[in-house]
């Protein structure tokens, strides 16, 4: 990267990657912020499953139909989907303080926030279309590959970046 036979140093060069990593953390961490917060809120008002839409067989109208058929299954989805709203909005905190945006600790902040976010949303995603058996090995192979994408990107992504400092 930055080397001093170069001329270049590698303060000067640390402070072009961090330009360049705030520019796209800034527009990614806004557009997933925005995807992730409205796939999650949508997720609480129509849930997996539905709803009962008539009072009968000990069931209330309105009340979610996965949570009667599948209690264990609804509460894995709760916890997952409201670990995803929440960390929605632990990324608009990060995004909108300026006085810690400089720092290292807030990049990697922003990178496990995004993290807990995407598995957060997977789980929920696996949780509420769990049905049969085919589609539980398609949801599997998702999730799978997207965990290895998740580790490529952190290995040929981050790897230049954590050699410099």
């Amino acid at each position: 990267m930055g080397n001093k036979s170069s001329g270049v140093s590698s303060v000067d060069t640390i402070q072009d990657d961090f330009n360049l990593l705030w520019g796209t953390a800034e527009v990614f961490g806004t557009a997933w912020n925005l995807s992730s917060f409205s796939v999650t809120y949508n997720s609480v008002l129509t849930p997996p499953g539905g709803f009962w839409t008539k009072d009968e067989h000990g069931h209330k109208a309105a009340d979610p139909t996965l949570h009667v058929e599948f209690s264990q299954r609804h509460e894995v989805f709760f916890y997952f989907n409201a670990t995803a709203f929440a960390a929605s909005f632990v990324l608009i905190i990060l995004l909108l303080s300026k006085s810690v945006t400089r720092h290292k600790l807030w990049l990697r902040s922003m990178q496990f926030t995004v993290i807990v976010d995407l598995f957060s949303l997977m789980g929920a995603y696996a949780a509420g279309s769990w049905r049969a058996l085919k589609s539980s090995i398609y949801i599997w192979i998702l999730v799978f590959a997207i965990f290895i994408y998740v580790r490529i990107c952190r290995y040929f992504i981050l790897s230049p970046y954590q050699a410099v400092s």
